[in-house]
């Protein structure tokens, strides 16, 4: 069962005009519905943003949440079958217990796999709510959960998806495709296994080797064999910050 508010259609349509407006176009007819619902259009915000892989636990998360917020603040609005997305004002500029507390129990209390997107904080709500997006991106991004283990990522710690959301697909595939060119399609899942791992453990041959339940010396050929077969040595750092680019983006490419 959805919170009081949502029961009412006037709450979830603010919610969402909310998103889509800058402070510029806060008109005197949107100012009267901020009214009317009694929320406070000048306070600052911040949005956590919420992706649940299983759509039947966004109630079960939906009721988690009101068992440790107050149902008044922040607000909740759900988004489709996987999306949920949480806005609280912004009372000072250290981090939130409340919603750091929540973005942990969500991703450990709720069936299935929870990703989690949160902004910076004191920003217009149409901002955290980008910032929340994008933040959730990266942290849906398979190959920086497997570096980080952590579902939760804050926007301050977006890096790369700064920039690779702006880069057409078909330029991303051309260069997954020439840095792992001259693989066949096994021999690249197995490249990309080693390198993930590769990176993670910062060149460690024998961590490398464990994570890939490979002898040291097995690894060290498979090293090779991706020199000599791409043209780019993972031992070499320029090369390996290129390949770290390549599994960064090769999530973004759908399959064809």
């Amino acid at each position: 069962m959805l919170f009081p508010q949502f029961k009412d259609q006037l709450h979830r349509e603010f919610l969402i005009d909310l998103f889509n407006r800058s402070r510029d176009d806060y008109h005197e007819d949107f100012v009267l519905r901020s009214v009317s619902l009694e929320f406070d259009l000048n306070l600052p915000r911040r949005v956590l943003a919420v992706y649940i892989e299983q759509p039947h636990a966004v109630s079960s998360a939906l009721t988690e949440i009101e068992s440790i917020c107050d149902p008044a603040n922040p607000r909740y609005l759900p988004l489709g079958e996987n999306h949920l997305f949480l806005l609280e004002q912004h009372i000072e500029t250290t981090a939130s217990p409340v919603f750091e507390q929540l973005a942990s129990y969500l991703c450990d209390q709720v069936s299935g796999k929870v990703f989690v997107g949160v902004s910076d904080y004191g920003l217009p709500a149409n901002i955290a709510y980008q910032q929340s997006i994008k933040a959730l991106k990266e942290a849906r991004n398979p190959f920086n959960y497997y570096l980080s283990e952590s579902p939760l990522c804050f926007y301050e710690q977006v890096r790369l998806g700064r920039f690779a959301r702006d880069i057409k697909t078909d330029k991303k595939q051309d260069f997954v495709d020439t840095m792992l060119n001259g693989l066949d399609a096994t021999e690249r899942e197995q490249a990309i296994t080693i390198l993930r791992a590769y990176i993670k453990h910062n060149g460690s041959i024998e961590k490398t080797a464990q994570a890939c339940f490979l002898h040291k010396n097995t690894l060290q050929y498979k090293l090779n064999m991706i020199k000599e077969k791409t043209g780019h040595d993972p031992r070499n750092r320029a090369d390996i910050g290129l390949f770290y680019l390549a599994l960064f983006l090769a999530p973004a490419i759908k399959p064809s």
